[in-house]
């Protein structure tokens, strides 16, 4: 038979366990927001960015003369895959990149809820088909982005690990590379994924090209 005393101990047993698990998730999270602290900061634009993204704003004038909207609404799925196919091959010379792989994959492969993703592994920009073929043009909008954003990470990337490549500053090759080795995957704590400079600097770029398109 239960008594009062042991629901009561029992309580407490689970308080005290409750206590070391929130324990132990706010010093992991203190730790975290600690060893991230360094390059979870805000970019700042160099002239070379600049004038990388006024180049992009022109592949943008060319291929969407009239809006991202009135475009890809007259284009079938099969055409809009092409042109996305057609815009990173181009935006290779400009990124100063050699992304040739480009998939599109269903969300049951790539993840619901994601857009794309550029794998460094592989060399490889993967582009979420059922999102590209929705009839909503935030999306269209969100995926047009996500090209130049991905580019930028494949950018990133290779001015940290080629040293033939030429692209950025002594601070800001310093600050990639160090959260390249220190990434902060989004669903480990998606406020600092946000906030880590590879994914702030290519949110910053990719939305600065495709403004007011």
């Amino acid at each position: 038979m239960i008594i009062i005393d042991d629901l009561i101990a029992a309580g407490v047993t689970y308080l005290a366990v409750e206590g070391i698990i929130w324990g132990i998730n706010k010093f992991k999270e203190w730790s975290l927001k600690r060893k991230t602290k360094e390059f979870r900061v805000k970019p700042e634009l160099t002239d070379e960015d600049r004038a990388l993204i006024e180049k992009c704003r022109e592949v943008m004038k060319e291929n969407f003369p009239e809006g991202i909207e009135k475009r890809f609404r007259s284009l079938s799925l099969n055409e809009r895959t092409a042109l996305l196919r057609k815009m990173i091959l181009e935006l290779n010379g400009i990124y100063g990149v050699n992304v040739r792989d480009i998939a599109f994959l269903h969300s049951r492969e790539i993840g619901e809820g994601t857009l794309g993703y550029y794998d460094i592994d592989s060399n490889c920009i993967r582009f979420n088909v059922d999102y590209i073929d929705i009839d909503n043009p935030e999306l269209w909008t969100h995926i047009i982005g996500t090209v130049f954003h991905e580019l930028r990470h494949a950018l990133q990337y290779r001015a940290v690990t080629d040293s033939s490549c030429n692209y950025g500053t002594q601070e800001q090759l310093r600050l990639w590379a160090l959260n390249l080795v220190n990434y902060i995957p989004a669903n480990v704590d998606f406020a600092l994924y946000q906030e880590q400079i590879v994914e702030a600097d290519a949110r910053q770029i990719a939305e600065l090209i495709i403004n007011k398109f």
